[in-house]
């Protein structure tokens, strides 16, 4: 712009005095009862600046809008921070309105003036929408924001200026590499806004790639604190359910860009401790990769998804759950660029390597992402200790519990089966153990199930493995099948079957430990179960009652004391559903078969 010196240098000092006035936070900090009394006095400066610009005869009038719209922009700002929403919405408004008065022109040079306002101003329109919950119409105003960042960019070589060198003299404009800074950084502040109103909308597709975008804009630009850009890249990994392929790339970027950051200092005591707790935290997002990987694994296997066309791959493609929504300003193909973008110059085969990003299909493959889930749980279990992150720490011990029940799944010899849920067990029952149950009853509900039920798998291995070992030879079953046909069932040895007998002693241990958690603080069970424990309940008396009938004794009146005990606790599911209706609802089939073992158990009994 070529204006009088003269002019520039009146208005330039008063701007500079208006906008140090709006940046003056001395009395937001001191308590003063009128705490916006600076930004006041900025916003009647900027009022007297506007009736300036309109009195000077010798500026164009393309540039008195121009100018005239940069002073709605600082006065809307400044009503929005005094908590004058409807005032700066009107402000911000009359802004646009007026930028879209000259932004037909095809000139470089109008357009150097007018951008960055206008992005700052759709910009601030879009936060204010979303204070005041408009979460649609803040969308649309970030998503405009992006589009003429975008437009800008394919048009012009040249970065725009900054929005005080609208006032300042040739002298004092800011550099081109400043001018270049301020482009790039509000743009990828702009993806930021982008994310959260795509969050906010329930979208949480388009956030993801949104965010993917932000954080890969701050690793180019170098300006990061790799800590913090760690950890939200390792929490993005966390929406990839479905696509293994980004999941496992973001956190090895995560884990790449971590291991960049210094250590700090033991004396700084919140420093070291937010390293400390992002390591880990990025660690446990490795564990949850793999359970994630594991569990689809297994239920891809079992065929759990009826049409094999809705099964979803393993490709980097994330489809949005908000397909109907419809929003202005965006651009499908602008959006599917930014969901193919990587973390370039990061340097990722060592983590890429050491674990897959396919569905595994045989033991050995899911050997192999176990033991990188072990591994990044140790780390875990280094910072989140029981004593004083006990809820993390039960949480990480669930997580290496379930991990243990997914390799078991893919584990095809009996024996080693047998040896995974042993470790499991000692895994619960360690914790399980240290735990108060007056402090975590709900935890140690949870803890004495899971442990019944593990016992239960226990038992049915070490059945089916008595019955493979101990199964007669084809001459001897010829032999036994002329002579006595019952004969050719496998029968246990005496050492299966004492194990088999400890294990169901334990399993019974472990389910009545579980009811007991569930009583009242006089010790006695409610008569009616809370409704998130009432299934359990049921579940527990059912395999209470068949684990009495499996304990196997020479000692008749042993044998027929344990069969009492199944009919008691077959009883107990079959009085308690007959009393409340949602509980038979719920527990339909176990009703049905306690009904029936009720009936035939003391028939069994008189025939002993």
């Amino acid at each position: 712009m070529d204006t009088d010196s003269s002019l520039c240098t009146m208005l330039y000092e008063k701007f500079e005095t208006a906008l140090r006035l709006s940046e003056d936070t001395l009395h937001e900090d001191s308590g003063d009862t009128n705490i916006f009394e600076s930004k006041y006095q900025a916003i009647n400066l900027f009022k007297q600046l506007k009736e300036d610009i309109n009195e000077i005869c010798e500026f164009s009038s393309i540039k008195k809008i121009i100018l005239s719209a940069a002073v709605e922009y600082y006065i809307g700002v400044l009503r929005v921070e005094t908590e004058e929403i409807s005032e700066g919405i009107t402000s911000l408004q009359k802004c646009i309105s007026l930028l879209e008065k000259c932004s037909a022109s095809e000139s470089e040079e109008l357009a150097k003036d007018i951008t960055s306002l206008s992005i700052k101003t759709h910009n601030e329109l879009g936060m204010v929408r979303t204070s005041l919950s408009q979460r649609r119409k803040s969308l649309n105003a970030f998503l405009l924001s992006k589009a003429l960042h975008v437009d800008y960019k394919k048009r012009f070589d040249a970065p725009p200026r900054l929005v005080p060198d609208l006032f300042r003299p040739e002298t004092r404009q800011s550099t081109i590499e400043a001018r270049y800074t301020n482009l790039e950084s509000t743009y990828t502040h702009t993806l930021f806004y982008i994310a959260q109103a795509y969050k906010h909308m329930g979208n949480a597709a388009m956030s993801a790639t949104y965010c993917h975008a932000t954080i890969r804009r701050q690793l180019d630009s170098g300006s990061y604190d790799p800590v913090e850009w760690s950890i939200n890249c390792a929490t993005l990994s966390q929406f990839y359910v479905e696509a293994a392929g980004k999941a496992r790339h973001c956190l090895a970027a995560a884990s790449v860009v971590f291991a960049t950051a210094t250590p700090p200092d033991s004396e700084e005591e919140e420093a070291s401790e937010r390293y400390e707790r992002s390591r880990a935290d990025i660690s446990w997002c490795w564990v949850k990769y793999c359970l994630n990987l594991l569990q689809r694994s297994k239920d891809t296997a079992d065929n759990v998804v009826n049409n094999a066309e809705d099964l979803v791959s393993t490709s980097d493609s994330v489809v949005s759950d908000d397909e109907d929504e419809e929003i202005d300003n965006e651009d499908s193909s602008d959006v599917a660029a930014l969901a193919k973008e990587t973390f370039r110059g990061l340097e990722l085969t060592q983590y890429e390597e050491a674990v897959g990003d396919v569905l595994v299909a045989d033991v050995d493959a899911a050997r192999e992402v176990f033991r990188f889930a072990a591994k990044q749980i140790e780390e875990v279990k280094r910072y989140y200790v029981l004593d004083g992150f006990a809820a993390d720490f039960l949480d990480i011990i669930r997580d290496h519990s379930k991990l243990y029940q997914l390799l078991v799944y893919f584990e095809v010899d009996l024996s080693r089966r047998c040896k995974l849920h042993k470790r499991r067990i000692g895994l619960i029952s360690d914790v399980l153990n240290q735990l108060n149950a007056k402090f975590f009853l709900d935890d140690c509900r949870q803890l004495s199930y899971e442990l019944a039920e593990t016992y239960n798998e226990m038992i049915s291995l070490k059945c089916e493995i008595a019955s493979t070992q101990n199964e007669p030879s084809h001459n001897e079953a010829s032999m036994s099948c002329s002579s006595n046909s019952e004969s050719s069932t496998p029968v246990p040895t005496l050492h299966q079957t004492n194990k088999i007998n400890q294990l169901a002693t334990k399993g019974i241990k472990c389910f009545s430990q579980f009811i007991n958690f569930l009583k009242d603080n006089s010790g006695k069970l409610p008569s009616k179960f809370d409704a998130f424990y009432e299934r359990p309940a049921m579940v527990a008396y059912l395999c209470m009652g068949r684990l009495y009938s499996k304990i196997n004794t020479h000692d008749i009146s042993e044998r027929l004391g344990n069969l009492q005990h199944s009919v008691e606790c077959y009883k107990a599911v079959v009085e308690y559903c007959s009393k409340h209706q949602s509980a038979k609802s719920s527990c339909a089939q176990e009703f049905e078969i306690c009904s029936e073992m009720v009936d035939l158990l003391p028939l069994t009994m008189d025939r002993i």
